[in-house]
């Protein structure tokens, strides 16, 4: 609601239809670089499964075969999500090594965005978050969804926009999704 236009990238892994909205990103910064827009791009490589390209994919593993199936965390996740009796020592560094790596893959993919937008010659604001993070069982919890705990709740915010966003600051006062929008009104 609100958008002059949109596209749901709803079929392929992860990875593809993350892949498709950012070639679309790239597209619109590119067609547009003296227009004022907002744009909103959800990165979704992060989410189950934990599949992602190498070398992003066995980066933290080091070096060895994860012990769960990269394509299975989904089911994985929900089978043990209160319950760490089934889930090895082993099994449990390799889904955060997968999910660090697809963090690391993310990385690149908002790398792109920054390259595009740091050529413009206009005012531009970049804001980084995440919808949520994920428990690796610090609470006696695996995944995300049904509880409330800091793992899942304590994501980045970030802003960036040089000559806009003051530079190097750092606060540590609670935010939530819901300062975005009067932040990026005030900033604007």
């Amino acid at each position: 609601q609100g958008f002059d236009s949109y596209d749901v990238f709803a079929k392929g892994s992860q990875t593809k239809k993350t892949g498709r909205a950012l070639e679309a990103t790239l597209q619109a910064i590119a067609e547009t670089p003296e227009q004022p827009w907002f744009g909103f791009v959800h990165l979704m490589d992060v989410h189950a499964p934990y599949s992602v390209p190498d070398p992003y994919q066995s980066r933290f593993l080091d070096g060895r075969v994860s012990t769960v199936n990269a394509d299975t965390t989904v089911k994985f996740l929900h089978q043990n999500r209160s319950s760490r009796r089934n889930v090895s020592d082993q099994q449990l560094d390799d889904l955060k090594a997968m999910y660090d790596g697809g963090v690391s893959f993310v990385d690149t993919r908002i790398a792109a965005i920054w390259d595009a937008v740091r050529t413009l010659e206009r005012p531009t604001i970049i804001v980084i978050t995440a919808d949520h993070g994920e428990a690796f069982f610090e609470r006696g919890y695996l995944g995300h969804g049904t509880f409330l705990y800091e793992p899942i709740t304590r994501v980045p915010l970030i802003f960036w926009g040089p000559g806009i966003v003051p530079k190097g600051q750092h606060r540590a006062t609670l935010a939530s999704s819901v300062d975005l929008f009067p932040t990026l009104s005030a900033l604007a």
